[in-house]
C-alpha cells in the first residue's frame, strides 16, 4: 500500500492501472486506502470504478468515497454522493465526507444532514468535523460553538437549506 501511495504522489508513469486494479481488490484495507489515494490524485481510469462503489461492504471505503468522488469533478458523482449522504451505516463520517464531496459541486443537500448529526447523541465524537463541514458549506463561522449552529439553523439556516431530519 505504501508503495502505491508513493508511486501516486510521485505521479509515476504506469501507476494509474495499478490504482485501478487496487480499487477492485478484495482486500478491504487496500481498497479503502486506494479510494483515499484517489481523493488526492485524479485518475480518469478510476472514476468509472469509483462510481460503482457506493454500496461497498466496507464503511471506510464508503467514507473515503465521499472525498474521492468530490475531488473527481465528475457530475455523475452527485447521485452517488447523495446516496452516501443517506448511508445506512451509523458511521457519521460517511455522511460528513459525502456532504463535503457534494460541496465541491456547490451542492448543499448535506447541510440538513449535518444539522441532524449535530443533534444526534451517537455522533458527538464527530461534532467538530460536522461543524467544520457546516462552515465550508454555508460560509458561516461559528467554529465549534454547537449552540450557535443550532440557533442559526432555527433562525435562518432551515429556511435557506431545507428542513432538518
Amino acid at each position: 500500500m505504501l508503495a502505491l501511495r508513493i508511486l501516486s504522489v510521485w505521479n509515476t508513469p504506469g501507476v494509474e492501472p495499478l490504482v485501478a486494479a487496487a480499487l477492485r481488490d478484495p482486500d478491504l484495507e487496500l481498497r479503502a486506502n486506494t479510494v483515499l489515494i484517489c481523493s488526492n490524485h485524479w485518475y480518469a481510469a478510476c472514476v468509472p470504478i469509483l462510481l460503482t462503489m457506493e454500496t461497498d461492504i466496507d464503511p471506510h471505503v464508503r467514507r473515503y468515497l465521499g472525498a474521492a468522488l468530490g475531488a473527481s469533478g465528475d457530475p455523475r458523482a452527485i447521485p452517488k454522493l447523495i446516496e452516501l449522504l443517506h448511508d445506512y451505516d451509523p458511521d457519521p463520517y460517511i455522511k460528513i465526507w459525502a456532504a463535503q464531496g457534494l460541496g465541491k459541486f456547490k451542492r448543499y443537500e448535506g447541510v440538513p444532514v449535518m444539522m441532524a448529526l449535530l443533534n444526534d447523541p451517537k455522533a458527538r465524537d464527530a461534532e467538530g468535523n460536522v461543524m467544520d463541514v457546516l462552515g465550508e458549506l454555508t460560509g458561516q463561522n461559528f467554529g465549534e460553538n454547537r449552540n450557535a449552529w443550532l440557533e442559526w439553523w432555527e433562525k435562518t439556516g432551515k429556511a435557506q437549506y431545507g428542513k432538518g431530519n
